[in-house]
Parts: C-alpha cells; sequence; structure tokens
C-alpha cells in the first residue's frame, strides 16, 4: 500500500516518465492538484476522462462532484479526449453476456457478477459499461467518432452547476460523438468475459 498522497505518487510517475496517459474514471480533484502544484507536467500527458454530458441536458457525476477540479484539468494544455454520459449510456451489456459472466467460474468473475447484479437491483436494468468503454478508448481511439471541441464546464449555475457545454473557441478536447457499441461490446468480451 502507498501510504502518500495521490498527487504526490501521480507527479513523481508523470515526472519520471513512467506515466504519459491518465485515465480518470471519478472527480478530477486530485488531477487538478496534481496541476495548480506542477502546471508543467500537463504538457506531455495524455487523458482519457469518463466524464461530461455533452448532448443531454445533465450534469454527469464524475464532473458534478468537483466542477471546479474538472473546469481546472480541461483547461490545462493536456491531450484530453472526453468520453461522456451520452456516448457510455449506449453500451448496455445484454442478457447473453451477463450469462456468460455468471456461468464463468473465475474469481474475478465472480466479484463483477456481484457488481452486476447490484447494479441490477439497485436500477433496474442491465449494467451500462461507462467506465470499461473510457478505458478502451485509451488504447483503441477506432471504437469512437472523436470531434476537437471547446470544452468549458458550468460552475456557477444554480440549475446547471456541473454541466459540460461545448462552445465556440479554440478546441481544447477531443469529445466522443459516437460509438461503435457492437465493436465495443466484443472488444469487451473477449478481454473480460
Amino acid at each position: 500500500m502507498v501510504e502518500r498522497h495521490a498527487v504526490d505518487l501521480l507527479e513523481e510517475l508523470v515526472e519520471g516518465g513512467e506515466v504519459d496517459l491518465i485515465i480518470t474514471l471519478g472527480p478530477l480533484t486530485n488531477l487538478a492538484l496534481l496541476f495548480l502544484k506542477r502546471p508543467d507536467l500537463a504538457e506531455g500527458i495524455g487523458l482519457v476522462t469518463m466524464g461530461g454530458a455533452y448532448s443531454l441536458n445533465t450534469a454527469e457525476y464524475n464532473i458534478r462532484c468537483d466542477p471546479e477540479a474538472a473546469r481546472a484539468v480541461i483547461s490545462t494544455s493536456c491531450e484530453k479526449v472526453l468520453v461522456g454520459l451520452d456516448v457510455t449510456l449506449k453500451c448496455v451489456m445484454s442478457d447473453e453476456m451477463l450469462k456468460e459472466l455468471y456461468e464463468g467460474g473465475e474469481e474475478y468473475k465472480e466479484v463483477l457478477a456481484a457488481y452486476t447484479k447490484a447494479w441490477r437491483a439497485w436500477t433496474g436494468h442491465n449494467p451500462i459499461l461507462h467506465d470499461p468503454l473510457a478505458v478502451a478508448v485509451s488504447f483503441n481511439r477506432g471504437l469512437v467518432r472523436l470531434e476537437p471541441a471547446h470544452v468549458e464546464v458550468e460552475v456557477q449555475g444554480r440549475y446547471t452547476r456541473g454541466y459540460t457545454v461545448i462552445t465556440n473557441g479554440e478546441p481544447n478536447a477531443k469529445v466522443c460523438k459516437d460509438v461503435d457499441v457492437e465493436g465495443f461490446l466484443k472488444l469487451f468480451r473477449e478481454r473480460v468475459l
């Protein structure tokens, strides 16, 4: 177990050249703190973020939790790919995939099965593969259609706090606009199931 702050560990890994791509699957607080402490480190990093909603009228959870941090990270010079809720919502585990998972037998499949059963009990529908899509995009950009965009995070709105908004301006990120659902689910099955 690492007994130090995540920001210090990230700083060491990026500065030492051990990390050139960061995948974020939650709020961007630690990354914002890293870039506040060491803005020079943003230049050499690629970032794939599961966060935002670019064609939905909602604030996605990872951004909404700390919109100031998200705004700070999005404003940096690092190369950003943003995988939003509007695209991840298309990536739903089928009943057939769940059956395959439940029949697995390996320990990791038992853990995943427990999570998927909890998801179904809580939501009433099959799991959506939000985070796995972002991870897949980190090594296979061909799964999604990316468009350069200027993204801002709303931090002041009474009703819109945490919204991600595409505005006019110089592109500061690549935003996923669509996904090859069949191709992604095939990859997920091959790698996970």
